[in-house]
């Protein structure tokens, strides 16, 4: 250190003090600033002469280098972060240029190479070490080399030390530093994958037993100081520790023996997180922190998966999905959490696990849009469940089971299967439970009609799921009720709750409980003639439903959005959206979806003038409605109505009205209301009483809901007014 500092002041060592001749050298300068870099080799002795200049040279100050903490009284720490992904990408295409003029930057190449030096976490050297072999590798070549990436990232520069000739040297420059309990505490902390908290790292880590062996503690905090390790605080009160990816893969080499051991007791210990306490832990008191817990231990299951199954531990494996699933069936992507789950269950497991991961299989698969299937495995999961005499278990099976039955309109079938889960919960004293399945009950309820008991079941489920702590049920009854209250016209109700629901879907990480709450609110939306808000809303729904693999959500929202465009004339797009709605309809076998796709190709039909060819579709919706959803086949009936008074066919139209009538009046304002300006329309072609009055009592709906000129039902009285003032 003297000998440096001294070559840049320009003064020869003669005295015999050196640190004293500095110092006064040092003193002699007045207001003076030194850069003193890459102290880490040398970080003792510096630390020994800049404390004691700091003490004696008041007019000086010391910027240092170092990938190890000085621990120095006056010392301020300014940890250098990586490069922002921009400059990453920026960097690697700059340098790529220069040892391969031609190379173009295209948009494929940027998003391999965002992908590139993500994996190396956007640290400079790694970043360019991978552009010099531009030369040779394309950036695909290079990013699925990275297995290899000690033997790919180097390139050797004569103006260069050898450890910045590769990325292997660099990571020994900090390795050499560490004593051996630190070196076996990085090498054992190489079995984790995005970081762990210091109770992980204290569970798995195991030190030789010495009289100087440091608690683990200990060896982390050296880590922290040595910068191989960083302490990040993903939410409030959840430290967690981590290292850059290369780091890892270098502290992996160097495990040896010790790696098998490591990697079944850090499947040990993640495999807690998919027990049954911990899984029903979730959904009460304080569940929001545990569900954020699992969703930043996603990479950790997944390897505890991987080192259980590697240790014919088929078990621990099965229970590490287990909790993965719970994470991916609010978050998604369904279909990789499925994978997972099909890669556990080929092995020999006990009949209570075997039961555990079929319902998830089923549970995911339902949520995926997979239904027969889903409806296959969920029966062998009951038929398990009843084999080892688990009855709460058997309940949950049987809501999802309800859940489907409901879906194809088999409603009698998915009340049986309610009452069934009801009971149950019941009888298991698990009022969480009976909770959430009172709330599906009123879902049922509302489907068939029945919407005054529908109401009275989500104010009980939503009573429930706040008295036990359950945020996830709390935001999905409170969307269900404002999904009812925008029926009813209770616009400020729905607009409330649908805000609550959003923000408690967010807050639990529940991304699709997100995006059904959003195309929810955009139907309100909608109702309210806002149409810009709707359509932006409709979008980010369809959005999140396709990065989860919900397919459901996606044809729902698909074919709202059609709707929207309908009334907008836009109708190419709608055609467009509606096509693809077909065809996940059919994918997913939802009689309900297809039907109302057809009920919306009639609709764009007859905005289109083609009254003749929306007969079909509207009598195939109608069919397929009438029998699982009334209150669709009621408005789609209205629809109908109008095209046969157009053709005299007046007595058909009436009863077409009757039936809508009977099934809108009470479940849904809006469409009723609309309903009343197809029949004021249909009452003034057939030249008979109460065409003014039905088109009063649609006005005094939308007056109430609060509407204004440009809402839906504003806008579908005007047309009817205007046609009818054209007759």
């Amino acid at each position: 250190v003297f000998g440096a500092v001294a070559a840049a002041l320009g003064l020869p060592l003669t005295n015999a003090d050196p640190e004293a001749q500095l110092t006064a050298s040092i003193n002699g300068r007045g207001r003076a600033m030194f850069i003193l870099d890459n102290l880490e080799q040398v970080a003792d002795e510096a630390a020994v002469a800049i404390h004691r200049w700091l003490q004696q040279c008041p007019q000086a100050m010391f910027i240092a280098t170092s990938r190890r903490l000085l621990k120095i009284s006056g010392e301020e720490v300014y940890p250098l972060e990586p490069l922002p992904i921009e400059d990453a990408v920026n960097l690697f295409f700059d340098r790529a240029r220069a040892v391969q003029s031609d190379f173009q930057r295209t948009p494929e190449t940027e998003d391999t190479v965002t992908q590139l030096v993500n994996q190396l976490d956007c640290l400079s050297l790694a970043v360019e070490l991978a552009a010099a072999r531009i030369r040779i590798l394309s950036p695909d070549q290079i990013l699925n080399r990275l297995h290899q990436r000690f033997k790919i990232l180097r390139y050797k520069r004569s103006d260069q030390t050898s450890r910045q000739n590769t990325l292997e040297g660099a990571i020994d420059w900090s390795w050499t530093l560490l004593d051996c309990h630190e070196r076996s505490t990085l090498a054992q902390l190489s079995v984790f994958h995005s970081g762990c908290t210091l109770n992980s790292a204290e569970e798995i880590i195991e030190l030789e037993d010495s009289a100087d062996t440091p608690l683990v503690i200990d060896a982390i905090e050296a880590l922290v100081d040595h910068s191989l390790l960083r302490r990040s605080e993903p939410f409030p009160g959840h430290v967690r520790y981590r290292m850059f990816e290369s780091i890892r893969h270098y502290a992996g080499s160097k495990i040896g023996e010790a790696k098998p051991a490591a990697e079944l007791r850090h499947a040990e210990h993640y495999a807690q997180l998919g027990s049954d306490d911990f899984i029903e832990s979730l959904d009460i008191r304080d569940g929001t922190k545990r569900r954020k817990t699992l969703g930043v231990e996603k990479a950790n299951l997944s390897a505890g998966i991987d080192y259980a199954l590697q240790a014919n531990a088929p078990i621990l494996a099965a229970t590490c999905a287990i909790a993965l699933a719970e994470e991916y069936r609010l978050t998604g992507p369904f279909n990789e959490a499925i994978l997972i789950i099909e890669n556990c269950v080929k092995h020999p497991l006990p009949t209570p696990i075997k039961g555990r991961l079929f319902y998830r299989h089923g549970w995911l698969l339902q949520l995926s849009g997979r239904p027969n299937l889903a409806q296959k495995i969920l029966t062998e999961a009951l038929s398990f469940f009843r084999e080892s005499e688990e009855k709460q278990h058997q309940g949950y099976v049987l809501g999802n089971l309800a859940w489907l039955h409901r879906e194809r309109g088999n409603y009698p079938a998915a009340r049986q299967d309610y009452l069934q889960a009801i009971a149950i919960a019941k009888t298991e004293n698990n009022l969480r439970f009976e909770g959430v399945n009172l709330g599906s009950m009123a879902n049922l309820m509302l489907s068939e009609g029945q919407v005054e008991e529908a109401a009275a079941l989500y104010t009980k489920a939503l009573n429930i799921a706040k008295q036990v702590g359950d945020r996830k049920s709390e935001g999905t009854t409170l969307g269900n009720l404002a999904y009812l209250q925008r029926d009813l016209g209770q616009v400020e109700a729905a607009e409330t709750n649908f805000k609550l629901a959003l923000q408690i879907a967010r807050e639990v990480g529940g991304r699709r409980g997100e995006g059904i709450t959003l195309a929810n609110l955009a139907g309100l939306q909608r109702n309210q003639g806002k149409r810009k808000e709707s359509l932006r809303n409709y979008k980010k729904a369809v959005k999140i439903a396709q990065e989860v693999g919900n397919k459901r959500g996606e044809a729902i929202t698909l074919r709202n959005i059609a709707d929207l465009q309908i009334e907008e004339k836009a109708f190419e797009e709608a055609h467009t959206n509606l096509d693809r709605t077909l065809t996940i309809s059919q994918e997913i076998n939802n009689d309900v979806l297809r039907g109302k796709a057809f009920g919306s190709l009639a609709r764009l039909l007859y905005a289109q003038g083609q009254h003749d060819a929306a007969i079909p579709y509207l009598k195939k919706a109608i069919a397929i409605c009438e029998r699982s959803h009334p209150i669709t086949a009621g408005i789609y009936g209205g629809t109908l109505a109008l095209i046969q008074a157009q053709k005299g066919l007046f007595d058909e139209a009436r009863k077409l009205l009757d039936t809508g009538e009977t099934s809108l009046k009470t479940t849904s304002k809006v469409e009723y209301g609309k309903l009343l300006c197809k029949k004021a329309e249909i009452l003034q072609m057939a030249e008979l009483p109460g065409a003014i009055e039905a088109l009063e009592e649609a006005e005094i709906i939308a007056s109430d809901m609060g509407g204004n000129a440009v809402s839906e039902l504003s806008l579908a009285i005007e047309e009817s007014r205007a046609r009818m003032s054209q007759d």
